[in-house]
């Protein structure tokens, strides 16, 4: 066998093992791309909110028009910061790379495969479908959730999403 062969084989596949703590860096970038992302859904929303309350003032309400244009263009600005970032291209190469290797083993996510997607409790609370205060079945055998777990999911979100406004509607269990 040829080593300067074996060289060349070694050299043209280098397989970069990325730590444990480079994964976490990356999956925390990608958190905040997120939940920037998210932020950006109530952007047409926010524009328009000036227009559809009676304001004192025309002046007032291009004031507050415009406020909300340099808010919303500076969420963009920062997502574009983010997305566009080295860090970022770094993380969506390496994505691609893996997907190209592995992607056989890659499909679509649905919740319905996984029913405690967005479970707060911590590790040592029981999973117990039946117990108290959790999601439970209903005589249709369908997921039911209570109030308190809604509160809890979105108190968990808010923590972990700072800046991001939110709300439940208990009415329709709706998050805003």
């Amino acid at each position: 066998m040829d080593p300067a062969a074996t060289a060349n084989e070694v050299t043209a596949t280098p397989e970069v093992v990325w730590s444990e703590a480079h994964l976490e860096s990356s999956m925390a970038q990608l958190q905040e791309m997120h939940a920037r992302l998210c932020k950006l859904r109530d952007a047409v929303s926010r524009l328009v909110d000036p227009m559809l309350v009676q304001q004192s003032s025309p002046e007032e309400l291009y004031n507050d028009f415009a406020r909300n244009v340099n808010r919303t263009q500076a969420d963009v600005q920062e997502l574009t910061r983010l997305v566009r970032s080295d860090r970022s291209k770094e993380i969506f190469e390496r994505a691609a790379e893996s997907r190209a290797q592995n992607g056989g083993d890659i499909r679509g996510w649905r919740v319905t495969e996984h029913e405690d997607w967005l479970d707060v409790r911590g590790p040592d609370v029981p999973r117990d479908v039946n117990a108290v205060g959790t999601t439970g079945l209903n005589a249709d055998s369908s997921p039911r959730t209570s109030i308190e777990d809604l509160r809890a999911a979105i108190e968990h979100f808010k923590n972990n999403h700072p800046g991001i406004d939110s709300s439940l509607d208990e009415t329709s269990k709706t998050m805003m």
